[in-house]
């Protein structure tokens, strides 16, 4: 998928704009270079190694159709959500693009030394588990997996995992009236059949591993806007609230009317 995506930390708020032309592929090279602490964004880096993977979730803002677009929306978003203001978000650049001929303060250089240095270095002195060199093992991976396979497997990875009441509080209220980026738009035509497609095997009446009906995923999305909590529909409905947070977010049972 061609488009724009965020990095929200949903402890503080912050959030990281980018454009891909694999978003997918993208954010598992976000994933990887943060686990080996090189990430090239030394403010994402230093809140990651703060705040912890768990802390972390990513989002796809807007398709694009056109990829001679792509920069033109990211610069949109960056402008509106203004993630270049360092108390706002955690883009170095103002300008959507590249980052040919930017060159870093000597303090952000220092500090860039000095997160690399054995001494100054989280990893210093330890040692991955079994379970996070999986992880990391998984997140290089070179063999292509569909967006839908991928979302399965972030799902598994998290699940047994619970979060504070705090944060989910937050990622609700990230996701209601004008926080949502869906607020006050409609898909166009195309993009409702090319979401249709895109998730015809995860939802829909007609499939026998749908475990709700579109009634019930009407029924979903009218109580998440009267202030339902995820954890509260996805008791009542019998699913998880990874399903109910794909449902809100039209990421799955996308109508073509």
């Amino acid at each position: 998928m061609i488009g724009i995506y965020k990095i929200v930390n949903i402890i503080n708020n912050k959030i990281y704009i980018g454009s891909s032309n694999n978003i997918i592929n993208r954010w598992k090279l976000h994933r990887r270079d943060l686990f080996k602490n090189k990430h090239d964004n030394f403010h994402l880096q230093f809140s990651w190694n703060k705040y912890g993977e768990d802390n972390f979730i990513f989002e796809i803002v807007e398709e694009v159709l056109d990829k001679t677009l792509l920069l033109e929306r990211e610069q949109y978003y960056l402008d509106f959500y203004k993630s270049y203001e360092k108390e706002i978000g955690y883009n170095i650049l103002k300008i959507a693009g590249n980052s040919l001929g930017f060159k870093h303060t000597e303090e952000t250089k220092q500090k860039l030394s000095e997160l690399n240095k054995g001494k100054k270095s989280i990893w210093y002195g330890k040692k991955h588990t079994e379970e996070t060199k999986r992880k990391i093992s998984e997140s290089n991976m070179g063999k292509h997996i569909s967006s839908e396979k991928e979302r399965l497997r972030l799902s598994k990875l998290h699940k047994g995992k619970k979060l504070s009441q705090e944060q989910k509080d937050r990622m609700s209220e990230s996701h209601k009236g004008e926080k949502n980026h869906f607020y006050g738009k409609r898909h166009s035509q195309e993009t409702k059949e090319k979401i249709s497609k895109n998730h015809c095997d995860v939802g829909g009446d007609n499939n026998p591993k749908s475990k709700l009906t579109w009634q019930q995923v009407r029924e979903i999305r009218k109580k998440y806007n009267n202030n339902y909590k995820l954890i509260q529909l996805a008791k009542e409905y019998g699913v998880t609230s990874m399903n109910i947070k794909y449902i809100i977010q039209y990421k799955t049972w996308v109508e073509v009317e």
